[in-house]
């Protein structure tokens, strides 16, 4: 689906661990306990990028992700039961692109040098 699909890493963003997150089935802000890959929004708003506004139907249907195919707004009970579950995380879904992996892995230790240096915790 990333790459060759209709979904391009171009269109995502990670929330990373620690990171505060709105939770909306839990209600308010909250220390993510795992990276939660998302998808961006349209611009500064949080319209989904996907979302025809001239028809109100998304583009990638037949490709969405697990959480749109199980998210009925009207009734939660569906996502509520795959909320938490096997989630994927960056490095699942780049480590088979040569060579991005790796980048985000030395990105990551020269922030936790900088933040070390600066005399924050990573």
């Amino acid at each position: 689906m990333v790459e060759n699909g209709p979904v391009h890493t171009r269109h995502l963003y990670t929330i990373r661990k620690g990171e505060l997150a709105r939770d909306q089935i839990r209600g308010g802000l909250i220390r993510v306990e795992s990276e939660l890959i998302k998808i961006k929004g349209r611009g500064r708003s949080w319209t989904c990028l996907f979302l025809d506004e001239d028809s109100d139907r998304c583009r990638i249907y037949a490709h969405r992700p697990l959480e749109c195919r199980e998210l009925e707004c009207w009734d939660t009970a569906r996502i509520e039961q795959v909320y938490d579950r096997g989630r994927l995380s960056r490095r699942a879904l780049l480590s088979g692109l040569p060579g991005r992996w790796e980048l985000i892995e030395d990105m990551s230790a020269a922030a936790a040098t900088i933040a070390f240096a600066d005399g924050c915790s990573p």
